[in-house]
């Protein structure tokens, strides 16, 4: 099942105090959830639920951190939502990638007031290959290009197969079209998994993740603010002997 909680963590990090107690906000299953703040009393949760479902959700938090309830929820995707990876684009529009519909990566935007009100989907849009995307990591680039790290079964070159891709992404701050870009596999076959990516500046990108025989790996890309060019500029091996998450 599902569950929030509250904790106080004081700025030097030296103390951890539990301030609510638990809200189990999804009675059958939960997986693969991403989170992002709103306001100091609001947060907007990516998850899958049941079967394996898409759900996306709003949570109000009281000023002292003694509660935390359900304001809102949708269910976005009926057949899956799985390893979500969600962003906030402006004060009210969101961009969510995620492994969905007929098991295609899928990028979609959501328009929700800061108060959590009301969930609306605006669009939803298959990624470039029309694979399957899983361990999604998406960031923005710059106001309207987003780049996704995901492993994804992707048709591009000579034969397909399941690889680490990057797919940038054009959405403008509306969040009313979604726009295939470019894309560059970066690993070699059946690796890629367990993605995280992390904007260092305006075009530098360093990409962690799961390679070959299972090994830890982080490289640095730098993409173009357009999303139309995706570079590699060094790669390090740093674990020999299996990485996860």
């Amino acid at each position: 099942d599902g569950f929030a909680k509250v904790f106080k963590i004081t700025a030097n990090g030296e103390t951890i105090e539990q301030l609510s107690s638990a809200l189990e906000f999804e009675t059958s299953d939960y997986w693969e959830g991403s989170a992002v703040k709103m306001t100091d009393s609001t947060l907007v949760l990516a998850h899958a639920g049941q079967s394996y479902d898409g759900y996306i959700r709003t949570f109000k938090v009281a000023s002292d951190g003694s509660t935390i309830t359900v304001i809102k929820s949708l269910e976005h995707d009926g057949s899956y939502g799985q390893y979500n990876s969600l962003v906030r684009a402006d004060e009210n529009t969101y961009v969510l990638s995620f492994n969905g519909y007929s098991n295609y990566g899928r990028v979609t935007t959501f328009t929700i007031p800061p108060d959590g009100s009301s969930i609306t989907e605006l669009v939803n849009a298959a990624f470039a290959d029309n694979g399957s995307s899983t361990w999604n990591s998406l960031v923005q680039v710059d106001h309207n290009t987003y780049l996704n790290a995901g492993y994804s079964y992707n048709t591009s070159g000579s034969s397909g197969g399941y690889y680490g891709v990057l797919e940038t992404f054009t959405i403008p701050t509306d969040g009313s079209t979604i726009t295939s870009v470019a894309n560059l596999k970066y690993t070699t076959a059946n690796s890629g998994k367990n993605n995280k990516l992390l904007k260092l500046n305006a075009n530098e990108y360093i990409l962690a993740y799961q390679g070959e025989d299972g090994d830890g790996y982080i490289e640095m890309y730098t993409v173009s603010s357009d999303g139309a060019t995706i570079t590699k500029k060094w790669q390090n091996e740093f674990d020999t002997d299996n990485t996860w998450n």
